[in-house]
């Protein structure tokens, strides 16, 4: 009896043996995605100063005291450009007048690097008052008063008063300070000792930001404010 399923049993596994089984499907390659391009700032020029005004709506632009052209621009102050804009609370009309290190970028906009001065348009302020002929200027307030650097000499003025004019001196310090000292000698019986520090300076109530904080001693008095160059040294 054994006998006889043994012959069956073992037919059966070898025709289950003998199945062609179907090849294994060849795994699939996986191509990766093509990485997208990193958008790259538009070559630029040389340094220059730039002067005109900065509006935020719908891009930044950037128009220009001289041609009256509008440009695109790029922001690469840090976040100061829009941060002084906000503080500011200018409007898209007139926008934010600047004079402001950059560069004219290759797709004909301008890249906006480092601001000098900033300020809400105005008659007094903005595109509509040329560039005073110097290197430097001071201005304070509280009362209001000014001061111009050139190579030239020194001058102050302050409201209605006579305007004080001083030789011009080269200036002593280390980086991000100047120092300018005038001593009183033969043709000037004025004394000044003026230091300029790099660092935000804001005169409140005039709305005025400037890049230099300045202090100084004019005749044995004390007089504090912001500065800005308006030319490249």
């Amino acid at each position: 009896m054994i006998h006889r399923y043994l012959l069956p049993v073992a037919f059966l596994a070898a025709a289950c043996g003998g199945e062609n089984k179907p090849p294994a499907p060849a795994p699939i390659a996986v191509v990766p995605e093509a990485a997208a391009p990193v958008p790259t700032a538009p070559a630029a020029g040389p340094e220059v100063l730039l002067r005109g005004t900065v509006h935020l709506e719908p891009r930044l632009e950037f128009r220009s005291c001289e041609s009256g052209t509008i440009v695109t621009a790029l922001d690469s102050t840090g976040g100061r450009l829009v941060s002084t804009y906000r503080l500011m609370q200018a409007s898209n009309d007139p926008g934010m007048y600047v004079l402001a290190r950059g560069a004219r970028a290759g797709n004909g906009g301008v890249v906006l690097r480092e601001i000098e001065v900033a300020s809400i348009p105005t008659a007094a302020e903005g595109c509509n008052q040329p560039q005073p002929n110097a290197d430097i200027i001071v201005r304070g307030g509280k009362p209001d008063w000014g001061l111009t650097i050139s190579r030239s000499g020194i001058e102050f003025s302050q409201g209605a008063d006579p305007i004080i004019v001083l030789p011009a001196v080269t200036p002593t310090g280390g980086a991000g300070t100047s120092r300018y000292e005038v001593a009183a000698g033969p043709g000037n019986t004025h004394t000044l000792q003026l230091d300029l520090t790099d660092g935000a300076c804001n005169l409140g109530a005039k709305s005025v930001y400037a890049a230099m904080r300045a202090t100084m001693v004019l005749d044995g008095k004390s007089l504090s404010g912001c500065a800005w160059r308006t030319r490249l040294p």
